[in-house]
């Protein structure tokens, strides 16, 4: 070859003819994908062999004569144009083997297949007028004799072979034109639904299919649908101008008249072993890196589909869009076919937990050496899965970048397809049946439908193809109109709206990036999504604060005689006008040491004294700390150092038995109630600081959890007025001092005028306790963690006592199961279970869900519900972006309830509350999404999930599996090391049930479960 002959070879490529200079990049003048490719074979035809990967990476003359000249040294210096026009004899009739491609798309036909039970087919329609029946038979016959894969069979064992005559030489013909337009179209779509994801008998030869249906006013519809197994989409192309030629009269071209595909397909094998051996080493190297598809929200499983529909969405970018596109791809050096790969990828990316990812590309490997065969109908198809990598949260330009790189390199390593990495992936991590389930497949280049073909059958009107094991299939084809982007979905795995949502990201990304830079991120989120944000995040402030214990002097005032507290270990009742008197005195003794603003620790066991503390820190413009008496010294020093406590409430008993830190003066309760009441007590302001409670810390060291009196009132006053709080009702104080639900507890009560019954340390886990006292005192309302909810009714349930008389239980601090909803109502006459959420925090609550039977049927946990009044959920994935509905993000909390911060940690503080435009919130380290009507789903805490054989595990999908199985109660899974590593999943059950055993639950499991999800124990 000749320097002068690869550039006049490359001119003629050009889509507009010129000269150019030799580091011109070639890409920029209109090379296109494809035509490299084709000039990748038409040099193989002369001797030379050289990557289409390769070339991309250098796409200028001056480094493609360089790759050219060391592509013909490696084949010698007389190096001859390879005899290609007749390939080995192979009988066609005899069965031969089938390509990978084709194995993976027989495979998938199988029922016991995951997504599977369907062909991989397209089903196509076009609306013409006055199509002729006879000729169109005579046509479809003709061309079902020229091309052998027409004729092709496949055997039970995964072999194909052609047989002498079609399954069917006459087509269908369905004549609706003696009925109205309405009544002919009815039946013409019912024609469609027959046809369009129908499972041809291919074992018989059925492998491709003709209909004409016949409708009022001479109008006609050309229905055509044909297996995959036979044809690639230039195949399609092929039969479709086949079809037009011979109806109209014209010869078929005599080269592809009864093609050897068996021939090939041998011929190839021989020819790419040496390929393929370094193909194979480069994908074995890279296997253990290689990542999983996106990690995208589904609605089901897909183990749950038994009937995997998908559905066609369309995008129409018009010629002058589509023309300005292109442009712009050629401006930055890059092809029309990166460019939407890169922008699929930048929505896929939005929508998916993990932020590299492989996608499934296949493309078609036609050897254009060989004579005929660019008219030849059969599957070329060889699969790449590429990886995706938008890690860091890349410009579109880089992303572009890291994709075009990628691709070149593996493009260079094809003859190992896509579907061998995909079988060794499974060897390396067990059933893995839809490893790379998104599938991006650029038909650029070529028009689907001629002109030929429009003017005898009329317009293309619609298609939709289906893949087994294929979650979304990306399609692109060109026309004279511009390009139509489609997806192929099957909608039944995902939730509602959410695809609609991806494309039309998608669509608006392209129209973005015809007129703006792209060195730039494009916020791909639906518009609609971003009001919903701006919505949410608009948090009204509250109409009037308070400092906590405002509404308990009101009540005061108003009923200074009405109980407020029933301590029933002491068996001591105390009046509102008491319990203020004590808190004030308690207080005075606080104001007389000129102590203000300080932590002061409570350490008082269980009972009237912890409230009446509580009040007189409050009161004495003061901060509470409750530290429990049981606090193990080294601890209680810690907590003291990080809040900086030096002085501590307690009782005389207590003072003696705990080992107290240096430094810390210690009040005996009984003494300072001994104190006279002042005239005058310090203003109080709802912004000053009203407690600290401490929470655990993922380093082990406890956070002191700083709250104004504003932050919590906030939560009280709307639950009081929602959920009706009156003078009426009883509260039984079952949390401890330390836990924020006695804030509720205690202030939620006393400003309602209601009263608070306390129980004795010694009772605090006794359920049997309670029930006593909630029948002897009539208690209305109750909070608590779940679990302490589940063992009051099981002891109701035991005990076979009338029903609680709860209006309302609070339920948070903990998953509510499924199964506890049918407690409460089985054991509350008229209440009703709020589930609430939150964190220490962001003031109590944020958040509630009213959980009423029966339960909906989508519900696989009880979801988180919606912000309280005057607080704010937003969903922020790793970049500090909003996710996308029900995308799962961290939970960030925002409005009334944001505390001041971690007392004593100003690094942790500024990692943890955050400022941005819409305001201030806190970092809650919880994972949860937004489902399309604003419900917010908690998704538990982010370092809850596990990691087993490369999957990320999300537990408690799995305990939810459990516990919905008849006989079981619940249920706890947790992944155990095993050979020094966390990849054993162990399922610990307890059942209801004798008849429950390890196999009868497992039975259940694989039903629901994926392989690698079910617990080993």
């Amino acid at each position: 070859m000749e320097y002068s002959e690869v550039k006049e070879q490359i001119k003629q490529k050009l889509p507009v003819q010129k000269e150019f200079g030799d580091s011109e990049n070639l890409l920029e003048l209109g090379l296109s994908s494809i035509v490299i490719m084709r000039l990748v074979n038409q040099w193989r035809k002369q001797g030379v062999k050289v990557a289409f990967g390769t070339l991309m990476e250098h796409p200028t003359l001056k480094e493609w004569w360089k790759i050219i000249q060391k592509g013909t040294k490696k084949k010698g210096k007389k190096a001859k144009a390879e005899k290609r026009d007749i390939i080995m004899e192979r009988d066609m009739r005899k069965p031969f083997p089938l390509t990978d491609v084709q194995y993976a798309y027989w495979v998938g036909r199988e029922d016991n297949q995951v997504l599977g039970g369907i062909g991989c087919h397209a089903y196509l329609e076009f609306d013409g007028y006055g199509v002729v029946p006879e000729r169109l038979q005579e046509a479809w016959s003709r061309i079902q004799y020229h091309h052998p894969m027409l004729r092709a069979s496949f055997s039970e064992n995964g072999m194909q072979k052609i047989e002498s005559k079609p399954y069917s030489e006459k087509i269908k013909i369905n004549d609706f034109s003696l009925l109205t337009e309405t009544e002919a179209e009815q039946e013409a779509q019912a024609v469609r639904r027959r046809l369009s994801h129908r499972k041809l008998k291919i074992e018989e030869g059925e492998v491709a299919g003709l209909e004409l249906t016949l409708l009022p006013g001479n109008k006609t519809r050309l229905h055509i649908d044909l297996d995959l197994l036979i044809a690639d989409v230039q195949s399609l192309q092929i039969l479709l101008r086949d079809l037009a030629m011979v109806y109209s009269g014209v010869e078929l071209p005599e080269e592809s008249k009864d093609w050897n595909f068996a021939a090939y397909l041998e011929q190839q094998n021989v020819e790419d072993r040496e390929e393929r051996k370094k193909a194979k080493e480069y994908w074995s190297a890279r296997l253990k890196n290689l990542p999983q598809g996106p990690d995208m929200p589904l609605a089901k499983r897909p183990e749950e589909v038994k009937n995997p529909v998908f559905h066609r969405r369309v995008v129409r970018i018009g010629k002058e869009e589509w023309d300005c596109l292109q442009r712009r791809a050629k401006e930055y050096q890059t092809t029309p076919a990166m460019l939407l790969l890169t922008a699929y990828s930048a929505i896929l990316e939005r929508w998916s937990k993990n932020k590299s990812f492989l996608i499934n590309i296949p493309f078609f490997n036609r050897k254009t050496e060989y004579k005929g065969l660019e008219d030849v109908i059969a599957d070329f198809t060889t699969l790449l899965l590429l990886e995706i990598n938008c890690e860091g949260n890349p410009t579109f330009l880089e992303l572009l970048d890291r994709i075009q790189k990628q691709l070149h390199e593996d493009m260079k390593y094809t003859t190992y397809s896509g579907v061998q990495v995909q079988r060794d992936l499974t060897q390396m991590y067990g059933d893995i049946s839809a490893i790379a389930p998104i599938v991006f497949a650029c038909n650029l280049g070529t028009e689907l439908v001629n002109s030929t073909f429009t003017e005898n059958f009329g317009s293309f009107s619609y298609m939709i193809s289906q893949t087994p094991q294929v979650w979304n299939d990306f399609q692109s084809y060109e026309d004279e109109n511009g390009v139509q982007l489609t997806w192929d979905t099957i909608d039944e795995l995902f939730p509602e709206d959410m695809i609609d949502d991806m494309l039309t990201s998608f669509e608006q990304l392209l129209h973005n990036l015809r007129k703006e830079d792209w060195n730039q991120r494009f916020d791909v989120l639906p518009e609609r999504q971003k009001n919903f944000v701006r919505k949410e995040c608009t948090i009204p402030a509250a109409s009037e604060q308070k400092v906590l214990f405002q509404e308990f002097f009101e009540n005061v005032e108003r009923s200074p005689e009405r109980i407020a507290i029933i301590d029933t270990g002491k068996e001591l009742e105390i009046s509102y006008s008491r319990l203020k008197e004590m808190a004030q005195r308690v207080a005075a003794g606080i104001i007389k040491r000129n102590i203000k603003e300080e932590s002061i620790a409570i350490t008082i066991p269980r009972g009237y004294e912890q409230i009446v503390a509580v009040l007189a820190v409050l009161i004495s413009g003061n901060v509470y700390v409750p530290v429990s008496c049981e606090q193990p010294s080294e601890r209680r020093k810690l907590i003291h150092e990080k809040t900086d406590i030096h002085y501590v409430i307690t009782t005389a008993e207590k003072e003696k038995q705990i080992e107290w830190p240096e430094n810390v003066e210690i009040w005996c309760v009984e003494k300072l109630l001994e104190n006279e009441l002042l005239e005058n007590y310090p203003k109080i302001y709802p912004e000053d600081s009203a407690y600290i409670i401490m929470t655990s810390g993922s380093t082990g060291q406890p956070k002191g959890v700083e709250m104004s009196h504003a932050n919590a009132w906030n939560t009280i006053e709307y639950i009081n007025r929602k959920y009706c709080v009156d003078q009426t009702d009883a509260i039984l104080a079952v949390s401890a001092l330390d836990f924020d639900l006695s804030v509720y507890d205690q202030f939620g009560l006393l400003s309602a005028g209601g009263k608070i019954i306390l129980i004795p340390e010694s009772e605090s886990k006794n359920p049997d306790y309670w029930l006593k006292m909630i029948f002897e005192y009539h208690i209305t309302r109750w909070n608590s963690v779940p679990i302490l909810g589940e063992m009051l009714f099981e002891c109701w349930k035991a005990q076979k006592k009338e029903k609680i008389p709860f209006r309302t239980a609070f339920y948070s601090g903990d998953w509510t199961l499924l199964y506890m909803v049918d407690m409460f109502y089985e054991a509350v006459e008229d209440g009703t279970l709020i589930v609430l959420g939150g964190t220490t925090e962001t003031g109590i609550w944020s958040n509630e869900q009213i959980v009423k039977l029966p339960l909906p049927e989508n519900w696989k946990t009880i979801p988180y519900g919606r912000p309280l009044e005057n607080q704010a959920y937003r969903v922020v994935d790793d970049f500090g972006r909003d996710c996308p509905f029900w995308v799962e993000g961290e939970l960030w909390i925002g409005g009334e309830g944001v505390g001041k911060g971690y007392r004593g940690d100003e690094v942790l503080t500024k990692q943890k509350y955050i400022m941005d435009c819409f305001g201030r919130w806190y970092r809650t380290g919880d994972n949860g999404c937004f489902w399309n009507d604003g419900t917010i789903e908690y998704r538990g805490r982010r370092d809850f999930q596990v990691k087993v054989k490369g999957h990320r595990i999300e537990l408690g999908e799995i305990e939810a599996i459990l516990n919905k199985i008849a006989g079981v109660k619940k249920s706890i899974v947790c992944a155990v090391e095993h050979n020094n590593r966390k990849n054993m999943l162990v399922a610990v059950v307890v059942k209801e049930s004798p008849n429950i055993n390890e196999e009868f639950l497992m039975q259940n499991l694989k039903s629901k479960l994926p392989v690698y999800m079910l617990p080993t124990k």
